[in-house]
């Protein structure tokens, strides 16, 4: 007995994905905008530096979706990730919890 394909639009594990990665994105990409801002990368730079981790990010899981994944591809993946999450914990309440809801988004991510 074979398997139906699913339909990725009815599938409310896609949308619960999809969902999760777009608050993921917008919580990282303002702490990594704010960051940069910080230090002395302003204006539309500071927008052009935060959206390129959360892009590598997302050809990241692109690539591993679609079984095309080098080794490259896992490196600049994870340092993207790293690299928002140092960003979201620059910005961080200095407490344990801050740090934890700072850092949340990037794990969210992973």
């Amino acid at each position: 007995m074979t398997e139906q394909p699913t339909d990725m639009r009815r599938d409310p594990r896609t949308w619960a994905a999809l969902i999760l990665a777009v608050v993921a994105f917008a919580g990282s990409f303002d702490h990594v905008r704010q960051t940069v801002s910080d230090h002395g990368q302003v204006g539309w730079l500071s927008w052009a530096i935060a959206a390129m981790p959360e892009l590598m990010v997302l050809l990241t899981v692109y690539s591993v979706k679609q079984r095309q994944a080098t080794a490259w591809t896992w490196v600049t993946g994870a340092t993207a990730v790293l690299f928002t999450l140092a960003a979201n914990l620059a910005q961080a309440e200095p407490s344990p919890w801050g740090y934890v809801a700072a850092g949340w988004p990037a794990w969210a991510a992973v």
